[in-house]
């Protein structure tokens, strides 16, 4: 199953990445392919990470963490400890200055 999972993901940001370099090329005729490929590359990793991933709140399966700042990492200080309020996933990531 994780296997189909890695396959869909590798072929939809494939797919993306072709709609971008067509894009770059700028080849008059394939006017709105690039945008068709790059929209549908997004939409093939979405419904794949909803059908494969279960275990978590729909929107975190698709990369839409809701991250709350729960304490700081004990060594080093520039280190926050994130948690999500919808799955519980953590993250250490640096506190951004200014």
């Amino acid at each position: 199953m994780f296997v189909i999972f890695e396959k869909m993901k590798w072929i939809a940001w494939t797919v993306v990445l072709v709609g971008g370099l067509l894009l770059v090329v700028d080849i008059p005729v394939l006017s709105y392919v690039p945008y068709i490929l790059m929209i549908s590359g997004v939409l093939i990793h979405i419904s794949g990470s909803l059908l494969f991933k279960k275990h978590h709140h729909p929107l975190c399966r698709i990369g839409f963490h809701q991250f709350e700042l729960k304490s700081y990492d004990q060594e080093m200080k520039s280190f926050g400890i994130y948690t999500c309020k919808r799955c519980g996933k953590t993250k250490k990531a640096v506190k951004a200055g200014g």
